[in-house]
């Protein structure tokens, strides 16, 4: 009987969590897509692995694009102009400015198809709260990392993205030390001659 009991519980549980979670497809319009982020906490406390499920909206005002992102807890806006390499995010009345760091120049498979990738940094008043943040024009936010502690948050699933390509440019951040670490890898100088 207590098994019972058990199972009923896990089954209004589930419900309840589904039933919290206020982005419906119907939020989808032409502009605006669902996106999962897997957020990753791998501090020797927590070691934690999470899911959140936004709706990220992409449009351009002037030579800005503003990627909103809306999850059923608060909204956050990123307005970054990739020509001028200047950039913000508002969230909760607070403005943070992005700092441009570098970009990585990536030719995909197709003829003529390349994605850059920008990485900004957010010099928070307090540096446990900096961030590096990697943008591209076209997904928007794919990695986001603390500058001090093992935590960040990957793109984890973008409805729009048939071909996956943020995947693809994960694995190219990752793999690219120069571009993806905090202090830029020095190169070894040459041996004696």
């Amino acid at each position: 009987m207590a098994g019972h009991r058990q199972y009923i519980l896990i089954i209004i549980s589930f419900f309840m969590i589904i039933s919290c979670n206020n982005l419906r497809k119907s939020d989808l319009g032409e502009n605006t897509q669902l996106v999962k982020y897997l957020n990753f906490d791998m501090h020797e406390v927590s070691n934690t692995v999470d899911t959140i499920e936004l709706l990220l909206t992409i449009r351009q005002l002037k030579e800005n694009t503003i990627f909103e992102y809306k999850s059923d807890k608060r909204n956050k806006i990123y307005q970054v102009n990739f020509i001028n390499h200047t950039g913000f995010i508002i969230q909760d009345n607070d403005t943070v400015v992005l700092h441009f760091l570098d970009e990585y120049k990536i030719t995909l498979c197709k003829e003529n198809d390349t994605t850059t990738i920008y990485k900004f940094v957010s010099l928070a008043p307090a540096i446990d709260y900096a961030n590096y943040y990697f943008i591209t024009p076209q997904l928007g936010v794919i990695l986001k990392k603390s500058t001090t502690w093992p935590i960040f948050s990957e793109l984890s699933q973008h409805y729009l993205d048939g071909e996956n390509t943020f995947k693809l440019l994960l694995s190219l951040i990752y793999n690219n030390k120069d571009f993806y670490s905090d202090i830029p890898v020095k190169k070894p100088p040459p041996p004696p001659r």
